[in-house]
């Protein structure tokens, strides 16, 4: 640790150490204490006095693992589901030439329409 950190180490070492003899939580004492909580969290932390595994709670890794079983089901769409989809794709006409036509699922079907009877005309 630098020499000019110590200092600031030792003073954030006793302000960890009260505030664990407390009961309080690190919120409620930060906030009574005027500190601000992730100052403490950062110098718990860099001093090595955070709650290592044996404070948390986990699951031993001997424990068996209960695994659930999923089954998906698909459901019917809707109608208005249906369109929607409908609308986003783009509309494809397969002419008798052998050519694909795609148009944008936005262009009116009056335009597709008309386009349709232009097609058989020039045909």
């Amino acid at each position: 640790m630098e020499a000019g950190t110590s200092g600031k180490a030792e003073v954030w070492r006793r302000r960890i150490e009260e505030q664990m003899a407390s009961g309080q939580s690190i919120q409620a004492w930060c906030r009574a204490s005027g500190l601000p909580a992730h100052s403490f969290c950062y110098w718990r932390g860099r001093l090595g006095l955070s709650p290592g595994p044996q404070h948390r709670q986990s699951r031993p890794s001997d424990a068996p693992v209960a695994l659930t079983r999923v089954r998906l089901v698909e459901r019917p769409l809707s109608q208005q589901s249906v369109a929607q989809q409908r609308a986003q794709q783009p509309l494809r006409l397969c002419l008798s030439s052998g050519h694909e036509l795609i148009l944008p699922a936005s262009l009116a079907m009056a335009s597709v329409a008309e386009l349709i009877l232009a097609i058989q005309r020039q045909a």
